[in-house]
């Protein structure tokens, strides 16, 4: 909870930082940074805007291997903006997070799919955070007959730097 409070001062602060600037933060096509969700996934992040499109995909990446420890979070998401503003963008996303963990042989399989809403807050010309939150089915490890399901809220954040 403490890192959801300062990063949302984090946010209104930059936000009033940028406020003077007279330009609006350019457009890109393309971003690159690191992103923390149970949807979109752990790791670094690469999204893709179209030109003349409200939507936008984008890939997460972590894969860790050391010694007979492997985890590997693999995630995809789209994302389509509802409402663009000058320095914020309201989205509604929805995604599906593939992590598959292994030790000394065993290994495990989670799938995490979700939807909800979310935004963009432009930082100047070079950076974007983006903040969601909503809902997620959790499929939890197990053999075909034994796997549970959980249906539980979900927040996502993620920092992006404007190539």
């Amino acid at each position: 909870m403490k890192y959801f409070l300062l990063s949302i001062c984090f946010v209104l602060f930059t936000n009033i930082a940028f406020a003077g600037d007279s330009l609006p933060p350019k457009k890109s096509k393309y971003q690159f940074g690191l992103n923390a969700g149970f949807v979109t996934g752990f790791g670094l992040g690469f999204r893709y805007t179209p030109p003349s499109t409200k939507f936008m995909h984008q890939f997460t990446l972590l894969p860790i291997i050391v010694s007979g420890t492997t985890l590997v979070d693999v995630s995809y998401s789209l994302f389509y903006r509802l409402k663009e503003r000058k320095y914020t963008d309201f989205n509604l996303y929805c995604g599906s997070n593939f992590i598959t963990a292994g030790i000394d042989g065993t290994s495990n399989f989670i799938n995490i799919t979700g939807a909800g809403f979310g935004f963009d807050f432009k930082l100047g010309n070079y950076f974007s955070l983006n903040l969601n939150s909503g809902y997620a089915l959790y499929n939890t490890p197990g053999s075909s007959s034994d796997r549970s399901y959980m249906f539980l809220p979900t927040g996502e954040i993620g920092l992006f730097y404007k190539l």
